[in-house]
């Protein structure tokens, strides 16, 4: 949304003080103009950088004009996902979240939450860390270290395409 406002602020004002300095705005106009800026920026940009920068950002620009999955009806199917699952772990024993842990997309705990499935990243990082916990072979510290190294290592691979 901060992305179209944004650009009617810059378009409304370079328009608006063209005309106010007399300009006429049609001679503004020259689609074959805006063809070569255009494509020579994106080419350039393509040409700088490696290609899964590339699809990030072009992710990314999508993803601002269409807006984030990521609201609070999300954030509450994960809470709620979360708690179904610790909840079972701990009413039936660890063991039991094993089946749903290795096969989330046929679980019944995890086919009532579609968004979380839909994010495989996600899914991906709450059933291994699920798993190892599971399997009840490392110091909470420890768990709680790679996890956290997990999130950064996620974080810098997110942000790469901002900082070329």
């Amino acid at each position: 949304m901060l992305l179209i406002i944004g650009a009617v602020v810059v378009l409304a004002s370079v328009l608006s003080g063209y005309v106010l300095h007399g300009g006429n705005l049609m001679v503004l106009w020259q689609p074959t103009e805006v063809l070569i800026i255009f494509g020579a920026a994106i080419g350039a940009f393509v040409i700088a950088n490696p290609m899964h920068t590339v699809k990030e950002v072009f992710r990314g620009i999508l993803r601002q004009l269409t807006g984030s999955p990521f609201n609070k009806a999300f954030y509450m199917d994960l809470l709620s996902l979360l708690y179904e699952i610790f909840d079972k772990s701990r009413k039936q024993g660890v063991m039991a979240i094993e089946e749903d842990i290795d096969n989330p997309e046929a679980s019944q705990i995890f086919s009532r939450y579609p968004a979380i499935l839909k994010s495989k990243e996600l899914l991906a990082f709450i059933t291994d860390y699920l798993r190892i916990i599971s399997s009840g072979n490392m110091a909470t510290h420890e768990l709680e270290g790679m996890m956290e190294n997990e999130i950064d290592s996620r974080q810098h691979e997110l942000e790469e395409p901002l900082t070329r």
